[in-house]
């Protein structure tokens, strides 16, 4: 297990060298299947450290926001060189998401964390219903 009591204590550890030659290739492979398959790939990044490292649920969302952040950079800079936006879109969004977070945060705080994950089991089998959905239809 990575995670013990506090957030990235496992990176002081004698661990962190395991837990980083267990993760970089786990992500290798996901980052080169999303990419394929071309999907965002954050419906799964969650998943995986849960399942496979037992990270706790909060501890997954938070890291998975990381590397959205990360991931983003380049990909809007691009954006911002090669390709006109709307930007009062893309604002408007920003701040509905802010918004969305912030309540969501606290509704987490008030409910339990076993129904989190039941709303996250539901929420992960919708977005792969949909991933399937849009993959059978590109086929066809």
């Amino acid at each position: 297990m990575l995670y013990r009591s506090w957030p990235g204590e496992w990176l002081l550890g004698k661990s962190r060298q395991k837990g980083l030659l267990k993760i970089i290739p786990i992500a290798l492979v996901a980052g080169f299947a999303f990419g394929i398959l071309d999907v965002g790939g954050g419906f799964l990044y969650v998943p995986l450290p849960v399942l496979l490292f037992d990270f706790p649920l909060g501890i997954a969302i938070g890291t998975l926001l990381a590397i959205v952040f990360f991931n983003a950079i380049p990909g809007v800079l691009g954006k911002l060189l090669a390709v006109k936006f709307d930007f009062l879109i893309g604002v408007s969004v920003a701040i509905g998401a802010i918004v969305g977070s912030r309540i969501g945060i606290y509704l987490n705080k008030k409910t339990k964390p076993q129904i989190i994950r039941i709303i996250f089991i539901i929420l992960l089998l919708v977005i792969i219903v949909r991933v399937a959905i849009d993959l059978y239809s590109n086929f066809m």
